[in-house]
């Protein structure tokens, strides 16, 4: 039986933690207002295999204190998942492999893609990043600065690449040809009008069925929400924190039914 911390604020996804058989580990819900660095000494001293870092806050601050880095972490300069380890800690952070594990489950193609990603966090930089790796063909920033949105543009020769201020011109042209739409952050105002079967809507808001995923459904349009995303992430940070691959739906049937 493995001991895994977890870092975050939503007592609703707290909840889902228990001891499990199916899992094989025993979770430890660490609260966010304890100081990171006596948290990262505390993991390899009371001996536990890693933890799972949900807290936005920690997400940026956690890499001070660890030891080693993956290439995603370095980066985004965010962290979801730490594993212990003999040399010390290792920070990953797989939310962006995550939502590429989340598209594939739902036999979304995103190599001929032309996505949209609104919002300038660790969020949309990760997503940015994973889905040009991927090969994605167009990838759009929306924020609220062009400088802020520049920022977060993936730099991959394959995939093209283009900034946008929210509510410009620019940026409503770049939505009504978008095939995927990602939302990071739910103050990201989205046009009813560019809705319809054609776009699909991932939105990462908290609220699990956002007026833009009720308007989206109510048009025709396939959406996905930050449960659906939780689940990957979670079964991907547990696995390396283990060495075990997990099945999705341990998280996805309990992360459903909450909210």
């Amino acid at each position: 039986m493995s001991f895994v911390a977890v870092v975050s604020t939503d007592p609703n996804l707290n909840s889902i933690f228990f001891d499990d058989l199916f899992t094989g580990s025993t979770f430890h819900l660490i609260s966010s207002d304890k100081p990171i660095a006596d948290v990262c000494k505390g993991l390899i001293a009371l001996g536990y295999e890693g933890a799972i870092i949900l807290e936005p806050k920690w997400q940026l601050e956690t890499i001070q204190y660890t030891q080693r880095n993956s290439l995603a972490v370095t980066n985004n300069q965010a962290c979801d998942t730490l594993v212990v380890t003999p040399a010390g800690l290792i920070a990953d952070y797989v939310l962006g492999n995550a939502l590429l594990e989340l598209l594939q489950q739902h036999q979304w193609d995103i190599r001929a893609a032309n996505v949209v990603i609104t919002g300038a966090n660790p969020v949309a930089a990760a997503v940015a990043n994973e889905l040009a790796s991927g090969g994605v063909e167009q990838i759009n920033i929306l924020a609220e600065s062009l400088p802020i949105a520049e920022k977060i543009l993936p730099k991959v020769a394959l995939t093209k690449t283009r900034a946008h201020v929210l509510g410009e011109y620019s940026a409503s042209a770049a939505l009504e040809r978008a095939d995927l739409l990602i939302r990071t952050e739910s103050v990201s105002a989205i046009p009813l009008e560019i809705l319809g079967p054609h776009l699909s809507v991932i939105d990462l808001s908290p609220s699990p069925f956002s007026t833009l995923r009720q308007n989206a459904m109510s048009v025709g349009a396939k959406t996905l929400g930050l449960r659906d995303l939780q689940a990957h992430q979670l079964a991907l940070s547990l696995g390396l924190i283990t060495g075990r691959k997990l099945d999705v739906s341990l998280f996805l049937t309990p992360l459903l039914t909450l909210d």
